[in-house]
C-alpha cells in the first residue's frame, strides 16, 4: 500500500546562538506517522512550493503564531498576538501551490486560520475581549458535528475536545460550510468542492504515545482519513 507523502509546516525561531531554525512539534509528524503517512519538512522558505507540492501527496498546516491581519484586511489589533511574517509568506506560496495541484490539505488551529484567510475569510484577532471566554490555556469543552461532515462521521453528533486559540474564524470564506462549533466559537470547516478542510482544536494531542489529554475520543481516526484522501 502506498505511504502517502505529507509535507507539514513549521515554524521559524532563533535559536540561542542567533542561528535562525525551524520548529515542529513531534505529535504532528507521529500522528502522520501512525496513520500510514510519511511526514517531511519544507525547509526552503516557499522558494520551491511548487515542487513541494508536485511530489508531496497533501499538506498539513500545524499550529503556530498568529496570521499578519493585513492578510485579511484588518488593521492589527492591540490584542493580537506576535506575528510571523516569513511563515505567513510560505504558507501562502505552499497553499496556492497544493491548490494548483488539486491534492488534499488539512489545517489545525493555525492551519484553519491561515486557509480561512487565504480563501477570503477574516478572522477575530481576540476571542476573550469578544465573547469572555479563554480558549487558550488547554480548555476542555465540548464540540458539536454537523450531519455529514467527516467529524460526524466519526464521532458522532458531539464529542469532548480541547483548545489552545486565542483567535478563531469569524466571516467564513466562501466556497467552505461550517462543520463544527463549541459555543459561538467554530471549529472546523469544510471546503465544498475541493479536498480542504481544517479543526480549530488540537487533534494532534489528543492521539498516540504522547497524547496531552485523556478526555474525549482517540483522534488517530481522523488523520487516517487525511493519509486516505492524501493516499487517494
Amino acid at each position: 500500500m502506498k505511504q502517502p507523502l505529507i509535507l507539514i509546516s513549521a515554524g521559524y525561531q532563533i535559536a540561542a546562538n542567533g542561528t535562525r531554525q525551524r520548529y515542529l512539534y513531534q505529535n504532528y509528524a507521529d500522528a502522520i506517522r501512525e496513520a500510514g503517512g510519511i511526514p517531511i519538512l519544507p525547509l526552503d522558505g516557499g522558494v520551491r512550493a511548487a515542487e513541494n507540492a508536485a511530489v508531496c501527496d497533501g499538506m498539513l498546516l500545524t499550529g503556530g503564531p498568529d496570521i499578519d491581519p493585513a492578510l485579511y484586511h484588518q488593521e492589527k489589533s492591540p490584542l493580537c498576538g506576535p506575528i510571523d511574517s516569513e511563515r505567513d509568506a510560505e504558507e501562502w506560496k505552499l497553499i496556492e501551490a497544493f491548490l494548483k495541484e488539486g491534492k488534499p490539505m488539512f489545517g489545525i488551529c493555525r492551519g484553519i486560520q491561515v486557509l480561512n484567510a487565504y480563501f477570503g475569510g477574516t478572522l477575530y484577532q481576540d476571542i476573550p475581549s469578544l465573547f469572555g471566554v479563554n480558549h487558550s490555556a488547554g480548555v476542555v469543552h465540548p464540540v458539536v458535528y454537523e450531519e455529514g461532515s467527516v467529524l460526524h462521521s466519526l464521532y458522532g453528533r458531539e464529542s469532548i475536545s480541547n483548545s489552545y486559540h486565542h483567535q478563531s474564524i469569524d466571516q467564513v470564506a466562501d466556497g467552505f460550510v461550517v462543520t463544527a462549533r463549541s459555543g459561538n466559537i467554530i471549529e472546523a470547516i469544510e471546503h465544498t468542492k475541493l479536498p480542504i478542510s481544517a479543526v480549530q482544536f488540537h487533534p494532534e494531542r489528543m492521539t498516540g504515545k504522547e497524547r496531552f489529554e485523556h478526555h474525549g475520543p482517540d483522534t488517530a481516526p481522523l488523520f487516517a482519513w487525511f493519509v486516505e484522501k492524501c493516499r487517494g
